[in-house]
């Protein structure tokens, strides 16, 4: 998405829509910042460089070149055509403002890897680099010469838009110095080129440097034609630029309408992914998604970090549903599957198995002593709730097995489930931590008394 976000920018640029431009290349920008493995960073940031170069915003756009050239070198990129573009960019920036100095460095590393490289782009630049320098100390006769190599060059250039930036900055540097048939040559020669590129907007740009030349060169009769001619032409830029406005804003809604239908799939789509995970009554994990969870948290967890398994169970709930009857009784599961969630950390998981059961499962322990503290304020919050329907302290009994290089689910709950029905056999209202010493015996007197009953 990032590829196709950079190509809107570069469409909307050419169209003179830099606003539009900008949110795309922004977009993009963001997008290859959370995908670092794309490797494409660098590209959206000389992109954006050049968006502020166009606009004639050239200390943003030396920020933005710059950037993107320390990107491709924090990759550990081979130097390459991208790296080389980048640094006439950068060295022409430096070189038109007259900042020889900072530029020096740059020309450096330049000259370091692409001293050898013929490919026609870096040519030309190399070529506008030496105009600008000859132009600052005023080598008038050197400038004309290098004005030609650079006709004779941008002839075969394949980069459009560098090439009618560079054409624009020469007729700029002619103008300046009054340099007129290097001028008007240079100019018939942007026009031939523009040609192949038909639009209401480089027509109006190009009146405009033909009334820029007529203000330096002609006679006061041959400016005012230039100039209703230029009038003529940036009205109908101006058309077009609306049409172009207004093809952006429809395209905009369409998108946006696009975005929002998405949000909806999805919003529904999560929303049916949800139902199948919570318990429909109490909306915490029912027992399938509870269970993958935990499995899923186990296996991701830290070698030095402990879990910790709770089943808990609500004391003498049979009774409360006898006493108080069945609507008072799912409603004691409610607001005990409310306080559980409530009273856990964010990452902690609850879950519902069935009945007046629950299960828990904390992640992210330290020490021994920080699952007792939990255990305990676990009952204590559930013996000072306030439960609708229901006057009396509300007691629970908890088994807990503690979660060290255990991976399975069905094992861990085993135990948890063998330090419940210790913690119910003393007296409930309490918990009790798995141990292997002791709970052999446990489960032997366990399964005689179920036996004789």
């Amino acid at each position: 998405m990032a590829y196709v976000h950079n190509l809107q920018g570069i469409v909307y640029s050419d169209l003179g829509d830099f606003l539009t431009s900008l949110h795309y290349f922004l977009k993009a920008y963001y997008l290859t910042i959370d995908h670092p493995e794309f490797e494409y960073h660098y590209a959206i940031i000389n992109n954006l460089g050049t968006l502020f170069h166009e606009i004639d915003c050239e200390e943003k756009g030396i920020e933005y070149f710059i950037r993107a050239f320390q990107e491709r070198r924090k990759l550990h990129m081979k130097f390459e055509l991208n790296d080389g573009i980048i640094l006439t960019n950068i060295l022409m920036v430096y070189m038109k403002l007259n900042r020889a100095a900072e530029a020096a460095p740059w020309y450096e590393v330049f000259l370091k890897y692409f001293s050898e490289n013929k490919h026609i782009v870096l040519e030309e630049n190399r070529i506008m680099l030496r105009i600008f320098e000859l132009w600052h100390r005023k080598h008038i006769s050197e400038l004309k010469q290098c004005l030609y190599d650079f006709l004779e060059i941008a002839a075969k250039s394949s980069d459009y838009k560098n090439t009618v930036r560079n054409y624009m900055d020469c007729i700029q540097i002619c103008i300046s110095l009054k340099l007129k048939d290097q001028a008007y040559l240079l100019f018939r020669n942007l026009e031939k080129m523009e040609a192949h590129h038909p639009d209401s907007i480089n027509s109006a740009r190009l009146a405009d440097i033909k009334v820029e030349l007529a203000m330096q060169f002609c006679s006061r009769e041959e400016l005012y034609l230039h100039l209703l001619e230029a009038y003529r032409l940036n009205r109908k830029a101006r058309e077009q630029e609306k049409r172009n406005n207004l093809q952006s804003i429809l395209n905009k809604m369409d998108l946006e309408n696009a975005l929002y239908e998405q949000h909806i799939i999805l919003q529904r789509n999560e929303e049916l992914l949800r139902s199948n995970k919570l318990d429909p009554f109490t909306e915490v994990l029912n027992k399938t998604a509870f269970r993958t969870h935990v499995l899923d948290v186990i296996r991701d967890k830290n070698k030095n970090e402990k879990g910790a398994f709770f089943i808990l169970d609500i004391d003498n709930f049979k009774m409360i549903n006898d006493t108080c009857g069945h609507l008072v009784g799912d409603q004691v599961i409610v607001e005990v599957a409310a306080n559980l969630q409530n009273n856990l950390r964010e990452d902690d998981l609850v879950g519902r198995i069935g009945g007046d059961e629950f299960c828990i499962y904390l992640q992210h322990i330290k020490q021994i002593d920080d699952i007792e503290k939990n255990a305990q304020r676990i009952i204590d919050n559930i013996r000072t709730m306030q439960l609708t329907g229901y006057h009396r302290h509300l007691t629970v009994s908890m088994g807990i097995c503690i979660v060290d290089a255990e991976k399975d689910f069905e094992d861990i709950f085993m135990k948890a489930d063998h330090a419940l029905y210790e913690a119910k056999a003393n007296g409930r209202d309490q918990f009790v931590v798995y141990k292997n010493d002791y709970f052999s015996q446990i489960m032997q007197k366990k399964r005689e008394t179920e036996g004789s009953s």
